[in-house]
């Protein structure tokens, strides 16, 4: 057979090659014989290269051609950067750390191929030839295939040693231990020189540190005192007032106390500009966690959007625009935060909102009604401002449905909405998108005009199919309060044109 070599610096350039007579028989080698005896994966115990004189081990892997053997793939590795590897990771200066194979026999030691100057190679070698026996005698009182991570104190060695012998390798053909020995001076040893030093100082200081003790005392009781009354603040949810100012917070650690309930409370109120304020009271007040969980409310449902929202998106400047959905959401919000409707989500440039969740609210239809006008309302007095400015005019189309849905915290355990969910939900957004076929503002369902008919001025739309509703319903277009002195509730007088004929959806 033919020697051939070819080394690299940096793959995959080649540095050199070489070729000539092989100077020994693959065949006779450790890892030939040991993949072809088990006809799989195989790794040698170390042994010294004929090729480089040092110490290496190989993992090899037999390759048959129409169940022939015709070969064996081998990689042969040195065993010098383990052997650095275990010197330089030492646990104290003096511990000694070494990997053995599954039968406790020597594999590789520190520097145990001798190729670093001053490495302490024979002493280490001939410590671990002697300490490995004593080792594994003691601990053979135990069950070896329950070792996993154990560790001794033993004094076979002529001193008391921590012994920690570990499994780093659980497969069929890595099954190695990795064995740390460590003198217990290195461990106790400074820390008797500690605690003379410690009995020393307490006798010295203990006196001191009553004197500071009291004197730190009424200064952590005055900022304590304070820091409860803030707490007890918070507890009632009186999120919108600002933290007391004063507070004698002389202790560094009571200032961060201190700082730390000023965070809370703005991390609260941020909390509460993305879940309903009526959720976070309850979160609060109650203590218990949130948790996937939902039950069956009566509800009254609103859906909002503007009106080809995308298309002027695509035609007005991005920056302009958010500036007027911002001025625009934030009117609803108000607008539906004043009616004690609880705001579900923002979807784009769309609002969902509900009424009668957390909390029951008994008029919910009348006052999602308002909350519709109200919003319709400032947004015709939010486009009149718009217009004078030259900037785009926006139109909303609401819908408004009451029914029996679903509603609690829905997710997973990791993320919770709170929401709702349900044919009453997808009800009303479809009623929202309605308008556009009548040309209405404010579209509503049979549910909801029985409950405030008599109190607001409306007229009928017409019979429609709703998708998610058996049957035909009667649709109503919200125009006002009949009776109200309120300029954002009273009734529009603008007539509005229809579309024409809904067809069934």
């Amino acid at each position: 057979p033919r020697w051939h070599q070819t080394f690299y610096k940096d793959w995959p350039t080649p540095l050199k090659t070489i070729e000539g007579p092989r100077p020994y028989n693959p065949r006779d080698m450790p890892y030939y014989q040991g993949a072809k005896q088990l006809g799989r994966s195989f790794l040698t115990d170390p042994y010294i290269s004929p090729v480089t004189g040092r110490q290496v081990m190989s993992l090899s892997h037999p390759i048959y051609f129409q169940g022939k053997l015709v070969g064996v793939a081998a990689i042969t590795a040195t065993l010098s950067r383990l052997s650095h590897f275990l010197w330089l990771h030492r646990v104290t200066p003096n511990s000694i750390s070494a990997i053995l194979n599954d039968d406790n026999s020597l594999i590789v030691a520190p520097f145990s191929d001798g190729q670093l100057a001053n490495a302490p190679e024979q002493k280490d070698s001939a410590f671990l030839s002697e300490a490995i026996p004593k080792i594994t005698e003691a601990l053979s009182k135990g069950d070896p295939n329950t070792i996993s991570a154990t560790t001794v104190e033993t004094d076979v060695l002529g001193q008391p040693h921590v012994i920690s012998l570990s499994k780093i390798g659980q497969g069929q053909i890595v099954k190695w231990k990795l064995l740390t020995i460590t003198p217990e001076m290195d461990f106790i040893g400074p820390l008797q020189k500690t605690n003379s030093l410690i009995i020393a100082l307490i006798c010295v200081l203990l006196p001191l540190q009553i004197l500071l003790i009291h004197r730190a005392a009424k200064r952590i009781s005055a900022g304590i005192v304070a820091i409860s009354r803030e707490v007890n603040d918070i507890r009632q949810i009186n999120l919108a007032n600002p933290a007391p100012s004063g507070i004698p917070l002389k202790v560094r650690e009571v200032a961060e106390l201190g700082q730390g309930v000023a965070l809370l409370r703005s991390a609260l109120r941020s909390f509460s500009q993305y879940i309903p304020m009526g959720v976070v009271r309850d979160l609060i007040r109650t203590g218990n966690p949130i948790a996937p969980g939902v039950e069956s409310r009566q509800l009254t449902i609103l859906f909002s959007d503007l009106e080809n929202f995308s298309t002027i998106a695509e035609e007005h400047n991005a920056q302009g625009l958010l500036e007027q959905l911002t001025e625009f959401l934030t009117a609803s919000t108000s607008a539906i935060a004043e009616e004690m409707g609880t705001v579900d989500k923002f979807i784009g440039d769309s609002v969902m909102a509900f009424w009668g969740a957390p909390h029951p609210v008994a008029d919910q239809q009348l006052r999602a009604c308002a909350a519709a006008l109200r919003m319709s309302r400032r947004l015709d007095a939010l486009n009149q401002r718009w217009l004078s400015e030259g900037k785009t005019k926006l139109k909303v189309r609401i819908g408004i449905h009451s029914a029996q849905v679903l509603v609690g915290n829905i997710g997973s355990t990791d993320r919770l909405s709170y929401t709702a969910i349900g044919d009453g939900v997808n009800i009303a957004s479809r009623l929202e998108g309605i308008n556009k076929q009548f040309g209405s503002t404010i579209c509503m369902s049979d549910s909801v005009y029985e409950a405030v008919q008599g109190q607001i001025a409306s007229r009928a739309l017409g019979v429609v199919s709703v998708k998610g509703r058996k049957g035909q319903c009667m649709v109503y277009e919200l125009l006002g309060f009949s009776d109200t002195t309120d300029a954002e509730l009273a009734p529009a007088l603008t007539p509005r044109v229809a579309q024409g004929d809904l067809a069934p959806t």
